[in-house]
């Protein structure tokens, strides 16, 4: 007649069977980017000064609108007067 596995000794070897599953793989990812200057004529429309940078986070892309002034850090509120 077969006695049992005791809990304890039945769970450590239900974990040792199993293992532990190896590590990810690691990918090298570089975000990718695309300026579109042409889209200036936007703002140039309404005679106003500004730029856009939108990342679409789906696929790592950043669209960088009047890329001259990007590069320069503004409060959102330093440009609306409000009037």
């Amino acid at each position: 007649m077969h006695r049992p596995l005791p809990p304890f000794l039945a769970t450590v070897l239900l974990f040792t069977a199993c293992g532990t599953a190896p590590p990810p793989a690691v990918v090298e990812h570089s975000a990718t980017h695309e300026m579109r200057d042409d889209l200036r004529r936007l703002y140039e429309a309404e005679q106003v000064q500004g730029s856009l940078v939108v990342h679409d986070a789906g696929r790592d892309h950043w669209y960088y609108i009047d890329s001259a002034m990007a590069g320069h850090a503004t409060l959102p509120a330093s440009t609306w007067s409000g009037e």
